[in-house]
């Protein structure tokens, strides 16, 4: 049994993909200048709401990593008992975040290099007519 979506058993009614993937890279690029410009104390200062600009880093790292199926000794994505999908992807964010808070702005900048060039290569070998992410 396949889902229905609009009444379309096929994901046309989103329209024509569209080709993102040679944007990755720049935006990579981008985000890793402005850190490596950043002084120190601007590392502590809110980015959003709650969230330092190395708690963002961190984030954006944990998004790398699980787009890319790694994963840290200790820190597990599983949901607690009766636990909604809203609290479990805030809760495994906050969980991202503290285990790399104690971790230096530049090995931020660097582990973000790797993984989101990583990334970076996994979307540009992505076949935009394939099923799913």
């Amino acid at each position: 049994m396949r889902p229905q979506l609009n009444g379309v058993s096929d994901s046309s009614w989103l329209g024509e993909p569209i080709d993102a993937r040679p944007l990755f890279g720049a935006e990579l690029t981008s985000l890793l200048d402005v850190l490596r410009d950043l002084r120190p104390a601007e590392w502590s200062k809110m980015a959003v709401p709650g969230w330092s600009v190395h708690d963002l880093a961190a984030h954006i790292l944990g998004d790398y990593h699980g787009r890319l199926g790694w994963s840290t000794d200790g820190h597990r994505r599983a949901f607690a008992a009766g636990e909604p999908l809203e609290a479990f992807i805030h809760r495994v964010n906050q969980e991202w975040i503290d285990l790399h808070a104690g971790h230096s702005p530049a090995a931020l900048i660097d582990t973000l290099a790797l993984a989101g060039t990583q990334v970076t290569r996994q979307f540009e070998r992505a076949d935009l007519d394939a099923t799913g992410l």
